[in-house]
């Protein structure tokens, strides 16, 4: 396996900017990732929101990897579609 099949294989890194002490979006994807203390226990959860999906830790939910923008899409996405 190549080095660039080996990169395109593992899902890409968010790339954080932080926007308060509980709060950052992802750079590249746009997700935006709260992080709030748990309302019953002595740990915190987070959840992560694009558009309209969400995920929680509170589900049991591993963080999304990053997607790109649609506009960063490549054409060939439109070629397959037709």
């Amino acid at each position: 396996m190549s080095q660039t099949e080996q990169e395109t294989a593992k899902p890409k890194r968010h790339r954080w900017d932080k926007i308060n002490d509980y709060r950052k979006r992802c750079g590249d994807c746009g997700m935006l990732a709260d992080r709030r203390p748990h309302p019953y226990r002595r740990q915190w959860w987070t959840e992560w929101t694009l558009g309209e999906k969400s995920w929680n830790t509170l589900q049991g939910d591993k963080t999304p990897p990053c997607q790109p923008k649609d506009e960063d899409r490549q054409p060939q996405d439109e070629a397959a579609a037709q």
